[in-house]
């Protein structure tokens, strides 16, 4: 028998501090108030507090974080995910006519215990319905980055999301827009972009030099539109993902964070 030790960590296991909320019924949230998923679907350590909105990190570690929020009938919502008062992404929702439209936020945050996260208004808004989940893992890589200013991107070119959030163990580059597997494993990895006012969008993603899954948007008149896509892959050490134009399009972006590139390590 070889001498040494080894651990392994699993993101289901029973202990591991995770939340899911859900909105049941339309709320008015006034400016920099936290939207307070009332009905608690689990919450493993008990760190989110459905009468304040907010999860309340338990312990250190590496967090993936998602919300889906959805605006009222013909009725605009914008809303950012805050880590503790630093604004970390936005979701603008504003749909062209007398109908509902969906958002979608996914973030890995690294924080230490009693670090707060929550869905804040960004003025005097009404939520339709929404959900707000997470789950942890210390080691796992995984990554989240953000553009800060728009980006024109030519065809079949990366979209180079600069600013990095997370990164652990160093999988993504922010100077290529490339996230390059660390290890062999399943990854969860997700992107939401938004066009520019007025302008279409047309992006997908890239497995290696394989197109996985596309999104495209295109506002019916001068708003801005946005687009989501979550994909779980399999990929071995030194596989390749990036998020590419399929033309010679615009990614809109600016202080607010309306784009993102996320993914970490499901299992090996």
């Amino acid at each position: 028998m070889a001498d040494g030790n080894a651990e392994c960590q699993c993101l289901n296991k029973d202990t591991t501090p995770a939340f899911s909320a859900v909105l049941t019924h339309a709320q008015n949230v006034a400016a920099n108030t936290a939207v307070k998923f009332d009905k608690v679907v689990t919450n493993i350590q008990d760190g989110y507090d459905p009468a304040t909105g907010i999860f309340t990190a338990p312990t250190d570690g590496v967090y993936h974080i998602s919300c889906t929020v959805t605006s009222p009938k013909g009725g605009k919502l914008f809303v950012s995910l805050y880590h503790n008062d630093v604004t970390i992404s936005s979701m603008l929702v504003s749909p062209i006519d007398d109908t509902y439209e969906m958002g979608t936020t996914n973030m890995v945050l690294d924080l230490k215990g009693g670090d707060e996260v929550a869905i804040r208004s960004r003025g005097n808004f009404q939520a339709h319905n929404a959900e707000c989940q997470c789950l942890n893992r210390d080691t796992t890589p995984a990554f989240s980055a953000v553009p800060t200013h728009a980006q024109n991107v030519a065809t079949n070119t990366a979209v180079k999301f600069d600013k990095v959030v997370t990164n652990i163990q160093d999988g993504y580059d922010p100077a290529t827009g490339i996230f390059t597997a660390p290890t062999d494993g399943v990854y969860h990895i997700s992107s939401t972009v938004t066009s520019p006012k007025g302008g279409k969008l047309f992006v997908s993603m890239y497995h290696n030099d394989m197109k996985i899954t596309s999104i495209w948007v295109s506002p019916a008149d001068a708003t801005y539109e946005m687009g989501t896509t979550n994909m779980v892959l399999d990929l071995k050490k030194g596989d390749k993902v990036a998020i590419r134009s399929r033309g010679n399009f615009k990614v809109h972006s600016n202080a607010d964070i309306y784009s993102s590139f996320s993914g970490f390590l499901i299992s090996k």
